[in-house]
């Protein structure tokens, strides 16, 4: 899991990961390009976590 920053806020995305040495990764697949990722896990409080919208419109039909 890499963390993408988006509107001041950082959203976990997983990544797949390829060769790596002591000073790079590379990133196969996940990524779009031009992102802008944290390389530590930023402070809970710069987390959004966000669902898929079919997720949250079955989520909003089971509450009403």
């Amino acid at each position: 899991v890499v963390y993408v920053n988006k509107k001041d806020k950082f959203i976990p995305v997983k990544i797949a990961t390829g060769l790596s040495g002591s000073s790079h990764t590379i990133i196969t697949s996940g990524l779009k390009g031009n992102e802008i990722i944290a390389l530590s896990e930023p402070p809970n409080s710069l987390i959004r976590i966000e669902t898929k919208r079919s997720e949250s419109r079955d989520t909003a039909k089971n509450h009403k």
